[in-house]
C-alpha cells in the first residue's frame, strides 16, 4: 500500500470512530496504532505509543489550562466576580481605591 492510501484509509478510521461517538484521544490512538501497523517496521507500536502517551501526560505544558478552567469555576458558583464588578460598576470605596 502505498502512503496516500494509507492516509486515506486513516481518515476514513477516524472520521467513523469520531462520528460513532468515540472520545478524540481514544480515536487519534486507534488511529496512531493503525498507521503503524499500515506502515510497518522493526518497532512494535505497543512500546511507542506507551511511551509517547506518558511522556505527553506527565509534562506540565497543558497544566494551566485546567486549572484556569476550575479558577472560573470557583469565581462563578461564589458570586466573587459578580460582586467585585458591581461595586466596582457603582464606585464603591473598597480593595480598588487606595
Amino acid at each position: 500500500m502505498d502512503l496516500i492510501s494509507i492516509a486515506l484509509l486513516l481518515l476514513v478510521i477516524l472520521t467513523v470512530l469520531l462520528a460513532g461517538g468515540v472520545w478524540i484521544a481514544i480515536a487519534l490512538m486507534a488511529c496512531g496504532y493503525a498507521g503503524m501497523l499500515f506502515v510497518g517496521g522493526s518497532v512494535p507500536p505497543g512500546s511507542v505509543l506507551a511511551t509517547t502517551v506518558w511522556g505527553n501526560s506527565a509534562s506540565w505544558s497543558l497544566a494551566a489550562l485546567p486549572l484556569f478552567i476550575w479558577m472560573g469555576e470557583i469565581l462563578f458558583r461564589t458570586k466573587l466576580s459578580e460582586e467585585m464588578f458591581r461595586d466596582w460598576r457603582l464606585g464603591s470605596t473598597g480593595f480598588l481605591d487606595a
